[in-house]
Order: structure tokens, then C-alpha cells, then sequence
């Protein structure tokens, strides 16, 4: 597990029911959740927030290469919005599986044609790029997550497999590869 430095946010999809985020500021994200809210509604917690930024917003939602399921969803087409975050986020988290990685083209096939209109794609450069209008560090895996729950405020699970973070001028700064714990007997 991480202890990350509050005061932070973490926003929690309702898609993800067997693990939630505690944060300073928690906020349970429904489907139906536009993406210019989401954005919003996190610049103005920070606004709020000790000092007026937020040391971490930890997203825990469902991901594929390139995008995150957190209300409606972002890829790279949404990227953009994040710049109402430059000066008060300092690091985004994920807890989501495959957000980082770069699909090869056969997986890239199979992700449209199971996620069509979802805009899966190559998950280093939506890092790169969400650091670099973020201006913030950007931390996410290139491979499948499994989490439990179980945290109190203020932690968040321990990445699996390759956990790459993005810097904010978009350049990979530290890589570290966690062990993993995957197995195909889930509950």
C-alpha cells in the first residue's frame, strides 16, 4: 500500500464496488457524470484545499490503453479539460488496469471492436499528454490491476506489474515494476 500526503481526492467510479479510495476528499463518480463536471468539480475541491491545490487526486475506476472510465470516460479527444488542474494537482493516480500501455495492433483491433466509441489507444502517449496539461505527474500501469480494498484514509493500493510516471513536461521520469498477484479464481 501507499500513504500519500493529503490533503488529496479521490474519486471512486460506482463501477468498482469491491474497492474504495479514502482521501481528504472522496467523491463516488456515477456513470452519468459529464466530463467537464468531473474536471470542475476537482479544480474547485482544490481551490478549497489547504494551501489551494491538492497533493494527489487518485482516480479508481476501470481503464483500458489510453482511456479511464470515470464518468463518461476520457481519452485523448479530452485531454485538454485537464488544464484547469496546472498548479492545483500535483500528482493524478490511477488504480486502473492497462491506462499506460501501448497496445500492439492486434490488441488494438480487439479493444475497438469490444469498446467501440471508447477511444482505447496508445496509453504512453494519453499519459504524456495528461502530465503536460495537467502540468502535474502523472502515475499509471501498463498492465491489469487487482485490488481488495481494505484502506483507510489516505492509503491506496500498490501498483501490479510495470508502474511508469509521467512527468509534468510528459517525459516517463521513474518506472518500477511491483510483483503481481493475478490469478483467475476472483470472487
Amino acid at each position: 500500500m501507499f500513504t500519500l500526503e493529503q490533503p488529496s481526492m479521490a474519486l471512486n467510479s460506482t463501477e468498482i464496488s469491491w474497492s474504495k479510495i479514502l482521501m481528504w476528499n472522496t467523491w463516488e463518480v456515477d456513470r452519468a457524470q459529464t466530463r467537464e463536471h468531473i474536471v470542475e468539480w476537482v479544480a474547485t475541491v482544490a481551490d478549497g484545499a489547504p494551501g489551494g491545490k491538492l497533493k494527489n487526486v487518485v482516480i479508481n475506476c476501470h481503464g483500458l490503453p489510453g482511456w479511464v472510465g470515470i464518468g463518461q470516460g476520457f481519452n485523448m479527444h479530452h485531454l485538454g479539460l485537464f488544464r484547469q488542474w496546472a498548479g492545483k494537482v500535483e500528482k493524478i493516480w490511477f488504480v486502473a488496469c492497462l491506462v499506460a500501455r501501448i497496445p500492439d495492433t492486434q490488441m488494438l483491433a480487439s479493444l475497438t471492436a469490444s469498446y467501440p466509441g471508447f477511444g482505447a489507444g496508445d496509453g504512453n502517449v494519453f499519459c504524456s499528454n495528461l502530465a503536460q496539461n495537467a502540468r502535474c505527474y502523472v502515475y499509471a500501469s501498463t498492465e491489469e490491476q487487482r485490488n481488495r480494498g481494505g484502506y483507510t484514509v489516505g492509503q491506496m493500493p500498490t501498483f501490479e506489474g510495470l508502474c511508469l510516471s509521467y512527468s509534468p513536461n510528459g517525459q516517463v521520469s521513474w518506472s518500477h515494476r511491483y510483483s503481481s498477484n493475478w490469478d483467475d479464481n476472483r470472487e
